[in-house]
């Protein structure tokens, strides 16, 4: 009789190390699958926080160029969402750990997210303001192009009407560039479009030389592909042409052609 309770003993012990075991090997699984999540979900924050960084830079170059290319304030409510954003990306590697242990990484994913968001909305609201000056200042420079194409204006000036065109379709948004160097070289555009201020389009040129709103008209027809005939110009518009020295010129010019 003793022996069948040894042996029925013998074979509980056996089946509660069997079960342990099994528990412990459910476990380790369960602590592999854990720690597997865990790496590929700190991985996928550490990512998006090296965006949120990069495009923190992008934003400060914006800023910068605004400001300081087009002296300009930037919008009142970048500062506050940048500050925000940054608040929320101040996670420490041990946070990180932390929250890998107690399962809570989507939060801190949601987070980083959240600053992300913040971000672009800055972004977005500089780059809108770029463009307005962008454009402008190109329209400017289309009027000083046309208008210089008729009165003969020298190549230094369209050569640098073309380089300040290039300049704002181009450089202004490399943001490898140094922001200080691009305003500077900016700065420096304006300084020499200041210094041709009679050539910057029909509205300064008609003020310039008193020249009536008829003239003006009829003069941009020159802009066209069709030629301009004498025929085609009024008695005061050609009396305005022949007291202005770089309208006689270029009709002139349009004339023999």
């Amino acid at each position: 009789m003793s022996e069948t309770i040894n042996l029925n003993n013998t074979l509980e012990e056996r089946v509660n190390e069997l079960e342990q075991k099994a528990n412990r090997v459910e476990q380790s699984k369960n602590t592999e699958q854990k720690i597997k999540q865990a790496t590929v979900g700190i991985k996928r924050i550490s990512t998006r926080l090296d965006t949120v960084q990069q495009n923190t830079d992008e934003l400060r170059f914006f800023v910068h160029f605004y400001e300081e290319g087009f002296d300009k304030s930037r919008p009142g409510s970048v500062q506050p969402k940048l500050r925000t954003a940054m608040n929320k990306i101040e996670i420490s590697d041990d946070e990180l750990l932390t929250a890998a242990q107690e399962d809570r990484l989507t939060d801190l994913e949601d987070q980083v997210e959240e600053a992300e968001g913040l971000v672009d909305s800055a972004i977005d609201m500089v780059k809108s303001n770029i463009r307005t000056e962008q454009e402008n200042w190109l329209s400017d420079l289309d009027s000083a192009m046309e208008l210089n194409r008729i009165i003969g204006g020298d190549s230094e000036f369209q050569d640098l009407i073309r380089r300040m065109h290039k300049f704002l379709t181009q450089k202004i948004w490399d943001t490898s560039k140094s922001p200080s160097r691009l305003a500077n070289q900016w700065n420096r555009y304006e300084e020499k479009w200041e210094d041709n201020t009679g050539r910057h389009g029909w509205e300064t040129f008609q003020r310039e030389h008193g020249l009536d709103d008829d003239t003006v008209e009829e003069l941009q027809q020159f802009s066209d592909d069709d030629p301009v005939r004498l025929s085609d110009l009024s008695i005061e518009t050609l009396k305005d042409i022949k007291r202005v020295s770089e309208l006689e010129s270029a009709l002139q010019i349009e004339v023999r052609s």
